[in-house]
């Protein structure tokens, strides 16, 4: 597997998809935690239930947000330097990988694609 793959089905499995399923529990009163069930409860009565599931939507667009400004951040910032080990273990920097880290989560060949099993939000 190429570096700059293995660091995006990384952040796309250890970090999109859980942070998604995460909300996705929150926003349908699954989680138990006190903070959880007061949101959802709040929701609930403000929001049509016709329309909560459009939240769970929005969720996952705000975790693309996030990850993609993440990613500029990685690639434009130079006091940031997040690397990966190449075969001969080697560490490589991943901005060094790739012409545009946020672009990589999109297309029909991103990450998002290839490695999420919570691909709603992708347009």
């Amino acid at each position: 597997m190429i570096n700059l793959d293995l660091f995006g089905e990384i952040v796309i499995t250890q970090v999109r998809d859980k942070a998604i399923l995460h909300w996705e529990k929150v926003l349908s009163g699954m989680m138990k935690d006190e903070g959880s069930k007061k949101l959802f409860n709040e929701l609930k009565n403000i929001i049509p239930e016709d329309h909560q599931d459009r939240f769970v939507d929005i969720s996952s667009q705000i975790v693309d947000t996030t990850l993609h400004y993440l990613l500029l951040a990685i690639e434009e910032e130079r006091e940031i330097n997040v690397s990966i080990k190449n075969e001969d273990g080697e560490l490589i920097e991943v901005k060094e990988l790739s012409d545009g880290l946020p672009g990589e989560l999109y297309s029909e060949e991103g990450w998002i694609i290839k490695y999420s099993e919570k691909r709603e939000s992708v347009k």
